[in-house]
């Protein structure tokens, strides 16, 4: 596994294309936004710590690594931007959900995710953001205003969703388009 030290900078890119055999990651304290693109593609990274400074996580930061099981100690995190785990068909569990308020375009779409999923405090969900997350068995947001079209979409364990904000009818219809 690496350690990410947190005066690594916000704006740069590290060379993790080809570490085929990256498997563990912990993101050091200080590390307040992980780039685009930062492990994407690695096939068998398989665990993610990360420490209570990471408050964002860009564009498909860890998209397409099939093998990530887990990330841990993401209480942090505010934003988890588009595709940010798209197609991690192995993650089971993200420990952090409780501090989300957006969450990006496809951000988990083909993912893992398993049980419930209980977002307190997010106010925006991105369009197809769950699609074909087909373990999550329960859903909740208690402060949403905002809902893109195909959220679930293909989410075919889903039998509870609790919904609540400032949600528009509207809103509410692109939901339903799963069912």
């Amino acid at each position: 596994g690496w350690l990410i030290p947190g005066n690594f900078r916000d704006d740069y890119r590290p060379p993790f294309t080809g570490c085929s055999n990256l498997s563990k990651v912990t993101l050091g304290s200080g590390f307040t936004k992980l780039p685009k693109d930062t492990f994407r593609d690695l096939p068998n990274l398989r665990y993610v710590t990360v420490t209570s400074s990471l408050r964002d996580i860009d564009s498909e930061g860890f998209a397409n690594c099939s093998q990530l099981k887990s990330v841990t100690g993401a209480d942090s995190v505010r934003k988890i931007d588009s595709s940010a785990f798209l197609n991690c068909t192995s993650l089971e569990s993200f420990e952090g959900f409780s501090s989300v308020t957006n969450i990006g375009e496809s951000a988990f779409s083909g993912s893992g995710l398993t049980g419930e999923i209980s977002l307190p405090n997010v106010s925006h969900i991105g369009s197809k953001s769950f699609q074909g997350c087909k373990n999550i068995v329960s859903f909740s947001a208690s402060r949403l205003s905002d809902l893109g079209i195909y959220s679930f979409d293909g989410c075919d364990s889903l039998v509870k969703c609790d919904i609540s904000g400032e949600v528009t009818i509207d809103e509410l219809k692109k939901f339903i388009v799963f069912v």
